[in-house]
């Protein structure tokens, strides 16, 4: 059982408008993309390209992110 004060902030996060990321952000993964056990994420620059990178970090391990495409950035072997 919640307390009645997480009552509501549950009610205020949820009531809270939706709003599209402002320029130069975009979306670039589905709403169906579930990253379980969040820890942490961080941004960088890729040293090699310039992109922007975001590291995610999650209780199943860690991986960077290019974030103009939203696809994982793994070096080659």
């Amino acid at each position: 059982m919640i307390s009645e004060y997480q009552q509501q902030l549950r009610e205020r996060y949820l009531a809270a408008p939706v709003m599209a990321p402002p320029t130069p952000w975009r979306r670039v993964l589905d709403d169906r993309t579930p990253i379980g056990g969040l820890l942490g994420i961080g941004f960088a620059v890729h040293p090699g390209t310039g992109h922007d990178l975001v590291m995610v970090v999650s209780q199943d391990g860690h991986g960077p992110f290019d974030a103009v495409t939203g696809r994982e950035d793994r070096p080659r072997s």
